[in-house]
């Protein structure tokens, strides 16, 4: 039992916050990212571009 233990923590401890694939606390899937809805190609520019820098803000 000790070793499981042990490695839980070895394993938290490796938890990098600048990973892209690490998920915080805040992050959930029914997180709306971006208020703009997406129209296909009607404002995919616009949409993109929120997205991006949504996600960069989130460091993803």
């Amino acid at each position: 039992m000790g070793d499981k233990t042990d490695s839980s923590v070895t394993l938290i401890s490796k938890l990098d916050a600048s990973d892209p694939l690490y998920l915080h606390a805040s992050d959930s899937s029914s997180l709306t990212i971006v208020n703009i809805k997406l129209k296909g190609t009607e404002n995919y520019i616009v949409w993109s571009n929120a997205m991006k820098l949504a996600l960069l803000a989130k460091n993803k």
